[in-house]
């Protein structure tokens, strides 16, 4: 498999550039992402919160649907919660989401509509 460090978008074997951002891709080592992200982004570049102290199931479906719209999206706990994740095993402070800065003004637009959106259940 293969990794956009720029997208952070995985590619089978077959791919040589990455489609959002036409950028080279590399190996891709499952093993190595841990904690479901590479932080590693382009030199200059950096991580800028989109929104602040969400309770964790709701900053992951954001980030499921950033990432499923090619934005990619990564959840941080938030520092206040730290201590108290370590001993109550939860938090009441929540998790930020962060996307790389020159997309913030897209993510910001795309979780929106995200939120707008009607539900529609199977019945």
């Amino acid at each position: 498999m293969k990794h956009c460090k720029t997208c952070q978008l995985i590619y089978d074997d077959h791919s040589y550039k990455c489609d959002r951002c036409e950028g080279v891709l590399n190996e891709y080592h499952p093993d190595h992402d841990i904690h479901n992200h590479n932080l590693e982004l382009p030199e200059g570049a950096a991580w800028v919160e989109l929104e602040p102290a969400l309770p964790e199931f709701e900053a992951q479906s954001h980030i499921d649907y950033l990432k499923s719209i090619h934005i990619p999206a990564i959840k941080v706990m938030n520092q206040k919660g730290v201590t108290m994740e370590v001993y109550l095993g939860q938090s009441v402070y929540g998790y930020d989401v962060y996307v790389p800065e020159k997309m913030i003004e897209e993510a910001k637009v795309a979780v929106k509509e995200f939120m707008e959106a009607p539900f529609e259940s199977e019945e």
